[in-house]
Protein backbone atom coordinates (compact mmCIF):
# COMPACT_ATOMS: atom_id res chain seq x y z
CA UNK A 1 0.00 0.00 0.00
CA UNK A 2 1.21 3.44 -1.03
CA UNK A 3 1.91 5.82 1.77
CA UNK A 4 -0.92 8.10 2.83
CA UNK A 5 -4.10 6.05 1.20
CA UNK A 6 -6.13 3.86 2.88
CA UNK A 7 -8.41 0.88 1.85
CA UNK A 8 -11.95 1.29 1.57
CA UNK A 9 -12.45 -2.19 2.37
CA UNK A 10 -13.88 -3.00 -1.47
CA UNK A 11 -10.28 -3.46 -3.08
CA UNK A 12 -10.16 -0.07 -3.75
CA UNK A 13 -7.51 2.33 -2.83
CA UNK A 14 -8.79 5.82 -1.32
CA UNK A 15 -6.64 8.98 -0.52
CA UNK A 16 -6.50 9.66 2.87
CA UNK A 17 -7.41 13.49 2.56
CA UNK A 18 -10.29 12.22 0.63
CA UNK A 19 -11.20 10.15 3.41
CA UNK A 20 -10.94 12.60 6.10
CA UNK A 21 -13.32 15.10 3.80
CA UNK A 22 -15.86 12.42 3.19
CA UNK A 23 -15.99 12.19 6.97
CA UNK A 24 -15.94 15.79 7.58
CA UNK A 25 -18.87 16.41 4.98
CA UNK A 26 -21.25 13.50 6.32
CA UNK A 27 -20.70 14.61 10.16
CA UNK A 28 -21.80 18.04 9.36
CA UNK A 29 -24.96 16.30 7.56
CA UNK A 30 -25.89 14.63 11.01
CA UNK A 31 -25.01 17.66 13.36
CA UNK A 32 -29.04 18.59 12.30
CA UNK A 33 -30.74 20.50 14.98
CA UNK A 34 -34.80 21.10 15.44
CA UNK A 35 -34.09 24.95 16.77
CA UNK A 36 -35.28 26.31 13.24
CA UNK A 37 -38.60 23.95 13.71
CA UNK A 38 -40.55 26.70 16.06
CA UNK A 39 -43.52 25.32 17.74
CA UNK A 40 -46.94 25.78 15.92
CA UNK A 41 -45.31 25.45 12.50
CA UNK A 42 -46.54 23.12 10.08
CA UNK A 43 -43.83 20.67 8.56
CA UNK A 44 -44.03 18.12 5.87
CA UNK A 45 -42.43 14.74 6.07
CA UNK A 46 -39.46 14.24 3.62
CA UNK A 47 -39.16 11.13 1.33
CA UNK A 48 -36.20 9.86 3.41
CA UNK A 49 -38.52 9.04 6.48
CA UNK A 50 -40.21 6.08 4.22
CA UNK A 51 -42.82 5.50 2.39
CA UNK A 52 -45.13 5.32 5.20
CA UNK A 53 -44.55 8.71 6.11
CA UNK A 54 -43.37 10.58 3.12
CA UNK A 55 -45.39 13.83 2.10
CA UNK A 56 -47.80 13.62 5.16
CA UNK A 57 -47.72 17.04 6.97
CA UNK A 58 -48.41 18.07 10.67
CA UNK A 59 -47.26 20.64 13.13
CA UNK A 60 -44.73 20.57 15.51
CA UNK A 61 -45.95 20.51 18.91
CA UNK A 62 -42.25 20.71 20.87
CA UNK A 63 -39.12 19.38 20.90
CA UNK A 64 -38.29 15.35 21.73
CA UNK A 65 -35.72 14.20 24.26
CA UNK A 66 -32.62 15.46 22.43
CA UNK A 67 -32.09 18.49 20.05
CA UNK A 68 -32.45 16.32 16.74
CA UNK A 69 -35.93 15.15 17.82
CA UNK A 70 -39.28 16.75 17.14
CA UNK A 71 -42.77 16.05 18.43
CA UNK A 72 -45.05 16.46 15.71
CA UNK A 73 -49.19 15.39 14.96
CA UNK A 74 -49.44 14.39 11.53
CA UNK A 75 -52.95 15.47 9.82
CA UNK A 76 -55.44 12.51 10.34
CA UNK A 77 -53.43 11.21 13.54
CA UNK A 78 -54.52 10.40 16.72
CA UNK A 79 -50.98 11.40 18.91
CA UNK A 80 -47.58 12.43 17.97
CA UNK A 81 -44.79 11.30 16.32
CA UNK A 82 -41.28 11.56 17.60
CA UNK A 83 -39.28 12.16 13.88
CA UNK A 84 -35.36 13.09 13.81
CA UNK A 85 -35.65 16.94 12.52
CA UNK A 86 -33.57 15.59 8.95
CA UNK A 87 -37.27 14.07 8.11
CA UNK A 88 -38.98 17.60 8.56
CA UNK A 89 -38.96 20.62 6.32
CA UNK A 90 -41.40 23.59 7.08
CA UNK A 91 -44.06 24.13 5.08
CA UNK A 92 -44.34 27.93 3.77
CA UNK A 93 -47.81 29.07 3.54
Amino acid sequence: MIVGQVSSGKGRQVDGDAMSEVRRLTSRAWSIDASNLAKGCRVTVLTSAGPRLAGRHGIVLGNGNTKNQVRVLLDGSKGPLTLHARFLTELHA
